[in-house]
């Protein structure tokens, strides 16, 4: 038994350093199920097994971006990816890789806007928004539109249930959620109000 409270101890600690690593809520799973926590084990091996997908999926996908580093799909997946774990560390960083690789881009911003809004950071949504205002003349004022029409011009058609990046003039953020729930691999069409 106290050699099961000093591997919960060491546990917890490797836990705190990074609470989005796999490995230790597998073991941190083996040790509660031993000391008979059978809830709290069986949640940690959930826990593990969530982590380590995400964990698996971003491997596979960064190996994409070591030959084609300029793929906004693969970028946006990594970061919807780390949003899901609630990983604000790596959200921040996967944004940083691409926002680097295309500055006055609109894409990125639209998705760091989505992920710090999914997340409850409304400081980070806040700023996301400021910085989609500035690559988009326009956005965020009533009824104004980005390229000076008076109504959004008629939208491509696109996969059912897939919301376009390019939606970029999103009305002023009212409140965030208060937890993160992930964002699923495509996300669900939700109103915007017009630019």
């Amino acid at each position: 038994s106290g050699r099961v409270e000093e591997a919960r101890a060491a546990l917890e600690r490797a836990q705190a350093l990074d609470p989005f690593a796999a490995r230790p809520w597998f073991l941190y799973s083996r040790v509660l199920l031993e000391a008979g926590e059978e809830e709290a084990g069986l949640a940690a091996h959930q826990r593990f097994q969530a982590l380590d997908r995400v964990a698996q999926e971003v491997r596979t996908l960064e190996g994409k971006l070591l030959f084609r580093p300029a793929q906004g799909a693969v970028h946006r997946r990594i970061v919807e990816l780390h949003v899901s774990a609630g990983d604000v560390g790596r959200v921040r960083g996967a944004l940083r890789r691409w926002e680097a690789l295309n500055p006055d881009g609109v894409a990125a911003r639209v998705v760091a806007l989505e992920a710090w809004t999914a997340l409850g950071r409304e400081a980070e949504a806040s700023a996301a928004a400021g910085a989609l205002a500035a690559v988009v003349p326009g956005c965020g004022k009533p009824n104004a539109h980005p390229l000076g029409l008076s109504s959004p011009p008629p939208s491509p058609p696109r996969p059912p249930g897939r919301r376009p990046l390019a939606s970029v003039c999103l009305p002023p953020l009212t409140g965030a959620p208060t937890r993160a729930e992930g964002i699923p691999r495509t996300a669900p069409e939700v109103p915007r109000g017009p630019c």
